[in-house]
C-alpha cells in the first residue's frame, strides 16, 4: 500500500508497437485515472507526452498486451523509482528482477477491500482529454461528435473462452453500481457538454436488467453509444433488447462470433457464447434494420483446428452482411488456457513481445504458422473493399 506519505507515486501507460495491420488507437488512460481518485498519483500517457525525467518514491507500468513490453526498457531507463510496480492483464504476469508485479486491479494496491461497484468514475480536466480528442483516434474509429469519453460499466466474466485472461485477471462479473453510473452521465452530459461513449468492456450486456437500466440511462441523457471491444450477443437476440437498443441512440456494436466452425468453437471453450450461423444472420440483419454500424470478430489458428476449419469460418464471416468484419490470428496472451497450452506443447514459433492479433505467431500440427498467414492474406485479397 502507498499512502500520500509515502511520497510521489507515478503510473505510466505504455505504448504498443504499431504493425503494418493495425490501426493507431488513442484513447485516455481510463483506468489510471480511476486509480487516480483513490490516491494523489500522477497519471502519464506515453502516447501523448514526452515522459519527463520521473523521480519518483513509486512508479508503475502499465501493459495490457504483449506489444507494450518491448517499450518497458526505454521507458524505464527514464524514470528512477525507489520501488517499481508492473501491472495489467500482461504486465501483471511478467517477472522482472527489482521490480514488483501485481495481476488484478490496480486500484487494489491503493484500498484494502476495493469494489468497482461503488467505486467513483475518473474526473479530468480539458487539458488533460484535449490531446485524445483531436487526435480522432479512438479504438480506429471515427466517433460522431468531437468530445467524447470511453467508459466501464462492468469488469470480470463467466465465460471460460480459452484464449482470454479476463476472468483471471477481473475475476467473476461484477457491474457498476447504477446510481453511480447515473451520476457520471449527467455529470457529462450537463456539466461537461459530452453526449458521446465508448463502452470499454464487452460484458456491459452480459447481465439483462442491468443492460436495459444502462439503456434507459443513455436515452434519458441523450448519449450516444458505441462497443468497439465488444458485446454479449446473445442477451441482444429477445425483443425488449432490441426495442430499448432502438431508443439508446446506438452507433456500433461489435459482434464477438469468434468462429464459424462448431468443432473451433468447442477448442476454444466457448461455450454458450458460440453462435450458430442463422443466430448470427438474424441478429446482424435486426441491427442493420435500427442502422447500427456492425462489426464482426473472428480469430483463427486455434491450436487444433484445421485447414478446412480455418476456411469454414472465412466463409462464415464474409456470408454476413457486416459492415466490416476482423480476422484475428489466436494469440497465446500469458494468464490464458491458450498460453499454458502453446508454451507445454512448443506451439510458439515467433516472439510474442511483437504479437498482435494480426501477427500469427502460433504453429500446430495441424496447421502451421506460415500456411495460416496465407490464408489469411488470400482472404483479405478476396474481400478487399
Amino acid at each position: 500500500r502507498h499512502s500520500e506519505k509515502e511520497g510521489k507515486v507515478t503510473l505510466i501507460k505504455l505504448p504498443a508497437v504499431l504493425t503494418d495491420s493495425t490501426k493507431q488507437t488513442l484513447t485516455p488512460p481510463i483506468g489510471l485515472w480511476s486509480m487516480r481518485e483513490l490516491s494523489p498519483i500522477r497519471v502519464l500517457d506515453f502516447n501523448v507526452m514526452d515522459l519527463e525525467d520521473v523521480k519518483d518514491d513509486v512508479v508503475g507500468y502499465s501493459l495490457s498486451f504483449p506489444s507494450q513490453e518491448s517499450s518497458l526498457p526505454l521507458v524505464r531507463s527514464m524514470t528512477s523509482a525507489k520501488h517499481e510496480i508492473v501491472g495489467g492483464p500482461h504486465g501483471g504476469l511478467l517477472k522482472i528482477e527489482g521490480v514488483q508485479s501485481h495481476y488484478g486491479p490496480g486500484e487494489s494496491l491503493l484500498q484494502s477491500g476495493f469494489s468497482f461497484a461503488q467505486s467513483p468514475y475518473p474526473g479530468f480536466t480539458d487539458e488533460e482529454i484535449r490531446p485524445y480528442w483531436e487526435a480522432k483516434k479512438p479504438f480506429g474509429q471515427k466517433t460522431a461528435t468531437d468530445r467524447w469519453i470511453p467508459m466501464e460499466f462492468s469488469r470480470g466474466c463467466a465465460h471460460a473462452c480459452g484464449f482470454c485472461a479476463m476472468p483471471k485477471f477481473w475475476g467473476k462479473w461484477e457491474g457498476k453500481s447504477l446510481p453511480i453510473v447515473e451520476s457520471y452521465l449527467r455529470w457529462l452530459s450537463h456539466i461537461r457538454d459530452i453526449h458521446e461513449v465508448i463502452v470499454l468492456d464487452d460484458n456491459i450486456a452480459f447481465q439483462k436488467d442491468f443492460f436495459l437500466a444502462v439503456l434507459d440511462l443513455f436515452h434519458r441523457y441523450d448519449i450516444q453509444w458505441s462497443a468497439p471491444n465488444g458485446i454479449y450477443a446473445h442477451n441482444l437476440m429477445n425483443k425488449e433488447a432490441l426495442a430499448a437498443l432502438a431508443t439508446s441512440r446506438c452507433l456500433a456494436l461489435s459482434l464477438p462470433f469468434e468462429t464459424g466452425c462448431e468443432r473451433t468453437a468447442r477448442l476454444m471453450h466457448l461455450g454458450k457464447k458460440a453462435f450458430e450461423k442463422d443466430q448470427a444472420m438474424w441478429l446482424v440483419k435486426e441491427l442493420h434494420d435500427m442502422r447500427i454500424r456492425t462489426t464482426g470478430f473472428f480469430i483463427i489458428g486455434y491450436p487444433g483446428e484445421t485447414e478446412d476449419d480455418v476456411k469454414e469460418t472465412l466463409a462464415f464471416a464474409n456470408s454476413l452482411p457486416l459492415d466490416e468484419r476482423y480476422i484475428y490470428f489466436a494469440t497465446p496472451y500469458r494468464g490464458t488456457r491458450l498460453y499454458d497450452l502453446c508454451v507445454s506443447n512448443n506451439y510458439i514459433e515467433k516472439n510474442l513481445d511483437s504479437a498482435t492479433y494480426k501477427t500469427p505467431v502460433i504453429s500446430t500440427p495441424w496447421l502451421s504458422r506460415e500456411r495460416l498467414y496465407e490464408l489469411w492474406l488470400q482472404d483479405r485479397k478476396d474481400h478487399a473493399k
